[in-house]
Formats: structure tokens, C-alpha cells, sequence
């Protein structure tokens, strides 16, 4: 039982070794040369949208001071849920594009 595992292994690690030493496939060459060609992933934008939402979350706030002093507009808290709801949009929206854009990569290798 042991010997027939470590035949397995070495066999195993041979190959890969083999493999090593013939170099990158074709399949792999033509991938890494379109990948070179792309446009990229932009960075993660919801630490961007955390921080509007949090000065966003500031103004209003602030104006809450200014209600509580006599001051009072209504429109500002609508604005408040508007533009925080509007960022959770564009927060799933861009989900949604990274989710479709490894979707394409991966039906893309395989096509390659």
C-alpha cells in the first residue's frame, strides 16, 4: 500500500517536472499574451463609497445641529437618503460588473 502511494507521488512529481521544463503551453502563451493586451480590473471602489456614504452621513448630521438650533430645511434629509441609496446602486453595480467580468475570463480560457 505504501510503495504503490509513493510510486503514485514520484510519478507525479516527475511529470510536473517535466512539464516545468517544456515551458508554458500553447493554451497558456496565447492567454498570457491577450491578458497583456487588457484593459485590467479597476481597484475596489466600495472603500470609496464607504467613505461618501460617511460624509454624506457628516452633512446630515451637521444639519441636524442646525435643526435642533431653529433651522430647518426638509429637503436635506430626502437628499441624505437619496444619495446613500444611489451609492448602494452603484456599490452593487459594480459587484455585478467584477461577477460578469470573471465570468467571460474563465469561459474565455477555456475557449483559448
Amino acid at each position: 500500500m505504501f510503495a504503490s502511494t509513493y510510486r503514485k507521488e514520484t510519478n507525479m512529481k516527475v511529470r510536473m517536472k517535466e512539464k516545468k521544463e517544456r515551458g508554458p503551453s500553447k493554451k497558456r502563451k496565447r492567454v498570457t499574451k491577450k491578458k497583456a493586451g487588457s484593459p485590467g480590473v479597476p481597484p475596489e471602489t466600495c472603500p470609496y463609497i464607504d467613505i461618501v456614504q460617511r460624509m454624506v452621513k457628516d452633512m446630515a448630521g451637521a444639519y441636524q445641529s442646525m435643526y435642533e438650533k431653529g433651522e430647518h430645511n426638509p429637503m436635506v434629509h430626502k437628499l441624505e437618503e437619496q444619495a446613500i441609496d444611489t451609492l448602494e446602486y452603484i456599490r452593487t453595480s459594480n459587484e455585478t460588473l467584477r461577477d460578469n467580468s470573471l465570468y467571460w475570463y474563465q469561459e474565455y480560457k477555456q475557449l483559448v
